[in-house]
């Protein structure tokens, strides 16, 4: 076994006896691809738990097919207004900050940016 093997073993252990996943419980391959996920991001303001519960609740602004939920329409068309006159990727910027959108998740509200107040040739980006 190579020694990222047995950090992952290591960590998935420590993970499943954490508070965290007592809460919200996962499979060891979701772990991993978020744990993975998290040591690429090179984060210093949050631990994996902050980051996994970062996660879970931003999967909670879409819907079972990874589309906005109508609440989380009604959320970025406010946060969009509120940065009206700002270039396009200041506001999708800005956007995610506001609903606290995970990186997995940033996708379908740029889309919706891009629906709301993008000039249509990809210029504004």
């Amino acid at each position: 076994m190579d020694d990222q093997l047995r950090r992952d073993d290591v960590s998935w252990e420590k993970f499943q006896d954490s508070p965290t996943f007592a809460q919200i419980p996962c499979t060891r391959e979701e772990f991993l691809s978020l744990y993975t996920e998290y040591r690429l991001f090179h984060l210093t303001s949050m631990d994996f738990g902050d980051f996994y519960r970062w996660h879970h609740a931003s999967r909670d602004l879409l819907d079972g097919e990874g589309n906005l939920t109508p609440a989380s329409i009604e959320a970025a068309d406010a946060a969009l207004a509120e940065t009206e006159g700002q270039p396009l990727h200041h506001r999708k910027h800005a956007l995610c900050l506001a609903l606290k959108v995970h990186p997995r998740h940033r996708e379908p509200f740029l889309v919706h940016a891009d629906l709301r107040v993008g000039d249509g040739n990809g210029l504004a980006r």
